[in-house]
């Protein structure tokens, strides 16, 4: 499985996680599934893209490019959402290369800890989508990028950690272990996704770069359209 249909897939699994803001009637356990298993592909693309790269300054501006772009698509769109952030998704990934260029690039122990924690504590701080919890999982995805099986255990830990915590605090929530389950499900099939890749790239597509921002813009025009 090349990068490109990971991309694909992942696209696909976040219009398909937005798309149940459109209507109440598109909010269910499908979607929320499905809509799961964006996330962490998008987190171990990052990685992926990260140690491929030759320029290194220019694959940061072009995820920052992308994340001023998405900024105002990406509020729009949580005025239909219940849950409150306040970047959106580029910058979480923005803020975990951050990390792992830390960890990578180091010049001492001191600098491969400090880094990746100031970031970890910044994308909680800043309320970056996904939070700690993203800069976390891409941290795990790079450190142990060269090592399958603890590269897959220290996925499923940290995402049981995660979504157990989601449960916790939505424990008053009608049929939030359900959901939450659902979710969980979504995205332990994203680490079956993500052990297929053979490490090619396969086609090239710039549209999928500007997917994120288009696809918000649709999500919320539809909304409108509908009511």
């Amino acid at each position: 499985m090349t990068s490109f249909i990971l991309k694909v897939i992942a696209a696909v699994s976040m219009l398909i996680d937005h798309s149940k803001y459109i209507t109440p009637d598109l909010n269910n356990y499908i979607t929320v599934f499905l809509g799961r298993i964006s996330f962490p592909i998008f987190c171990f693309l990052l990685v992926e893209g990260y140690t491929h790269t030759k320029d290194f300054n220019k694959y940061v501006k072009r995820i920052f490019v992308m994340a001023i772009v998405s900024q105002v698509p990406f509020f729009l769109f949580r005025t239909l959402t219940s849950s409150y952030k306040v970047l959106n998704i580029c910058f979480s990934l923005l803020i975990g290369l951050i990390a792992i260029r830390g960890i990578d690039k180091g010049k001492n122990l001191f600098i491969k800890i400090f880094v990746p924690t100031l970031c970890v504590i910044c994308a909680q701080m800043l309320k970056s989508d996904y939070g700690a919890y993203g800069i976390i999982l891409i941290i795990s995805l790079f450190v142990f990028r060269e090592k399958t099986l603890y590269n897959n255990i220290s996925f499923v830990i940290i995402n049981l950690f995660y979504y157990l915590r989601q449960l916790w605090l939505a424990n008053l929530i009608k049929n939030a272990n359900m959901i939450i389950a659902f979710g969980l499900i979504g995205v332990f099939t994203s680490l079956i996704f993500i052990n297929l890749y053979n490490e090619k790239e396969g086609r090239k597509s710039k549209f999928l770069y500007w997917f994120y921002p288009v696809s918000l813009i649709f999500i919320v025009c539809m909304n409108y359209l509908i009511k």
